[in-house]
């Protein structure tokens, strides 16, 4: 599947060079602005892979968009292009959630192999949150367990493994998730023989 690209930079002639450069590339251009404002309504419409912003565009600057989009938890790729090779810049874009930065004007071959360098790099860090995330909910959900199991214990006198297995003959006689249960079980504070009914 092809990636998809939005480009934002005022300058036509640039533009219209990137969109050449990225589309015999084989990436798939699927919006271009030349604006700021722009630039937020079509990475909102077409939600592309990477979006490319010229730091000085009119209206809202592509410092000023990426903050947008940071604050709007946009999923895709943010890079910067620039001309400007300035610390403040660099340092503005990280707290924005910016990716990279290519430097103008183009030269194909660097851009090129630039971009595709920050992409894996984007693709690697999005990977490696969506574990921690999994692995966070899979500790989130065993300490309920646990905690429901502990609920169950106290209220009916049962070892651990009984405790374990009445959730588990619960969870199955309702229909519901382990983890759910667990969480009414918490929200009650206890455990009676109405649940086994």
């Amino acid at each position: 599947m092809k990636i998809s690209v939005v480009i934002a930079e005022d300058d036509p002639l640039t533009r219209m060079d990137i969109v050449e450069i990225l589309t015999e590339a084989g990436y798939d251009v699927i919006g271009e602005a030349s604006d700021g404002i722009e630039a937020i309504t079509v990475c909102k419409e077409k939600n592309p892979d990477i979006v490319l912003l010229d730091i000085k565009m009119p209206i809202i600057t592509g410092l000023q968009v990426s903050k947008i989009l940071a604050d709007e938890n946009f999923e895709g790729c943010t890079v910067l292009l620039t001309a400007y090779n300035i610390e403040e810049y660099i340092n503005k874009a990280s707290e924005n959630k910016v990716m990279g930065y290519l430097l103008k004007p183009i030269e194909e071959k660097t851009f090129l192999s630039h971009l595709k360098l920050i992409f894996n790099n984007y693709k690697n860090i999005k990977s490696l949150k969506k574990e921690v995330k999994e692995i966070k909910e899979t500790l989130d959900s065993r300490k309920m367990i646990e905690r429901a199991k502990g609920i169950i214990m106290n209220s009916t006198k049962v070892s651990e493994d009984e405790a374990y297995r009445i959730l588990r003959e619960v969870s199955m006689t309702k229909r519901v998730s382990m983890l759910n249960l667990s969480k009414i079980i918490i929200a009650t504070g206890e455990f009676n023989d109405n649940y086994l009914l």
